[in-house]
């Protein structure tokens, strides 16, 4: 939480920590996870109700491939028509360099200049001034590992996954970070002292 707070004092425009924003009064931010994609048969279907849940929101389109997730926000722009408002698009894997450009290449073709996009992954300042000097056309970034640990002091990266929803294996196929579906057993093998 203090992370947060020094965060938004230092510049940030806000945080993702509900509490943080709870207490401290910091603006409230958010995107949708892979797992709601994940729990939909259809990615398609998945980005409709939440567009039509959150207007203004931001879609993540890394789930399984990022160009044909952004290929079906253009679809759903067809589709909602006048009812569109989704405000940005989220990559979140593989190379943000090229994926950003491919992404607003697409968005801009099918008349949605407005559509933000905005890129998380492990991001620090130096990646993101990397991106940016070479032209990465993202309008946003989201921080956190980098910036809420300290390098020289190990951390544990880690996130939820969905491989079930109910009774149906799910995977996520999102570049470097491949998810092999169904249930998973976790077992301990001992090891004597004498080995």
């Amino acid at each position: 939480m203090l992370a947060a707070r020094s965060g938004y004092l230092a510049g940030f425009a806000g945080t993702s920590n509900v509490l943080a924003s709870k207490i401290f009064g910091i603006p409230l931010f958010g995107t949708m996870a892979h797992s709601y994609i994940q729990a939909h048969d259809d990615e398609l279907e998945a980005f409709e109700r939440f567009a039509r849940l959150y207007p203004g929101s931001t879609i993540l389109v890394d789930t399984y491939d990022t160009i044909g997730g952004v290929e079906k926000v253009v679809e759903l722009s067809r589709r909602l028509g006048r009812r569109f408002r989704i405000n940005a698009i989220r990559l979140d894997s593989g190379n943000l360099l090229s994926l950003s450009k491919a992404a607003r290449e697409r968005l801009d073709a099918a008349g949605l200049r407005n559509v933000k996009i905005f890129a998380s992954s492990s991001l620090d300042e130096y990646e993101i001034k990397r991106l940016l000097d070479r032209g990465a056309p993202i309008d946003g970034f989201g921080v956190g590992t980098k910036f809420s640990t300290s390098a020289d002091a190990p951390h544990l990266d880690m996130a939820y996954k969905l491989v079930d929803y109910a009774g149906s294996a799910r995977m996520k196929l999102s570049p470097s970070k491949v998810l092999y579906p169904g249930m998973k057993q976790v077992f301990i093998r001992l090891r004597s002292a004498t080995n």
